[in-house]
C-alpha cells in the first residue's frame, strides 16, 4: 500500500476481464451512472432500472468470454468481496476514413469507480487496460461520452473534444424483445 496525497492506494489491485459471475457487481457500479443521475442515459423509474439490470445480466453472460469485440474490465477490492471499478470497451466496425484505415473504432463506456474508492487511480488503471486491449485489437480511434466529473481523467489519457455534438434519439422500446421480465 502507498499513499497518494492523503489517500491510500493499493499496488496489488489489478484490472482483469469480467466473468459472468461478476454481473451483480457490474450492475451495482453501473447503477451509479444509470440510476437517478442527470444524463440522457439515466433513469429514475424503478421499473426501467429493473429492466436494464435484468437485460444486462443476460448480456454479460453472453458477452464476457464469447464476443471478441467487447472487453469488460473490473477491479476487485483487496479482500475480493466486491468490485471497486469497472469499464467497458466495444469495437465498432466503420467505413475506412481519415484516421480510421482499419475500420475498427473503439467505444469506452461505463467507466465507474465506487465512491469509497475514488481518487486512487483505479479509473485510470481501467482506462489503461482498455486502451491496451484496443491497441492489441488494431483499433485506431477510441470514442467516449463523459460527464463533467470524468472529463479530466479522459484528458489525461489523451482524449480531446472531437468537434462534433453528440445527439441521441430514443426509439420505441415497446417493440424491443425482452423475455421473462
Amino acid at each position: 500500500m502507498k499513499t497518494v496525497g492523503k489517500i491510500e492506494a493499493w499496488d496489488n489491485l489489478e484490472v482483469r476481464r469480467v466473468k459472468a459471475i461478476d454481473a451483480p457487481e457490474l450492475i451495482r457500479l453501473r447503477s451509479l451512472l444509470l440510476n437517478g443521475v442527470d444524463g440522457y442515459y439515466s433513469t429514475d423509474d424503478p421499473e426501467e432500472q429493473r429492466r436494464w439490470q435484468h437485460q444486462f445480466i443476460d448480456w454479460v453472460a453472453s458477452t464476457c468470454h464469447v464476443n471478441e469485440q467487447i472487453c469488460l474490465a473490473i477491479v476487485d477490492a483487496p479482500d475480493g468481496t466486491s468490485a471497486v471499478a469497472c469499464g467497458i470497451g466495444i469495437i465498432d466496425q466503420r467505413p475506412p476514413g481519415p484516421g480510421l484505415l482499419t475500420s475498427r473504432c473503439g467505444w469506452i463506456q461505463s467507466v465507474v469507480t465506487d465512491p469509497v474508492w475514488r481518487r486512487r487511480g483505479l479509473a485510470g488503471q481501467v482506462m489503461s487496460f482498455l486502451t491496451d486491449w484496443f491497441v492489441s485489437q488494431e483499433v485506431s480511434r477510441i470514442l467516449l461520452h463523459t460527464t463533467n466529473e470524468g472529463s479530466k481523467l479522459y484528458h489525461k489519457h489523451g482524449f480531446n473534444p472531437c468537434g462534433e455534438e453528440g445527439l441521441i434519439a430514443t426509439l420505441n422500446q415497446d417493440n424491443v424483445a425482452t423475455h421473462d421480465l
